[in-house]
């Protein structure tokens, strides 16, 4: 998995993809420190932190979306978090894609457009 990750960060550079490249370099980290933990930790539920919030259910998702690597991963996003078709995704995308603009990032922002824009479109596909 770790090869394969890795991979994926070298092609996103490799396309000029920076963001992607750092979200599936953060998400390889993530699984490094969770397979550096002693077996019981992997086996109990994670508990959060006092005053940790739990993840965003969407947040997720739409993180899914965003370094979802071509159309087939993005179908298997769409199946894994149904919730992306709904009008708290699409604000939450315009959200942040407000927010790339604003720390300049145009890359995302055009990207988060896009991905707006195409899940309106299979949400009309479904609606008729």
């Amino acid at each position: 998995m770790d090869a394969a990750l890795t991979h994926t960060v070298n092609e996103a550079l490799d396309d000029g993809n920076e963001r992607l490249a750092q979200l599936v370099e953060e998400r390889r980290e993530q699984l490094e420190v969770i397979r550096q933990q002693p077996p019981t930790a992997l086996t109990m539920p994670a508990a959060p932190l006092v005053g940790e919030q739990p993840p965003d259910p969407l947040e997720e998702a739409i993180e899914a979306l965003i370094i979802a690597a071509d159309e087939d991963e993005i179908a298997q996003v769409l199946m894994d978090y149904p919730d992306l078709l709904t009008d708290a995704a699409d604000a939450a995308l315009a959200q942040l894609a407000d927010e790339a603009r604003a720390q300049d990032d145009a890359e995302l922002a055009t990207y988060a457009t896009e991905c707006r824009a195409m899940l309106r479109t299979v949400r009309e596909g479904l609606n008729t």
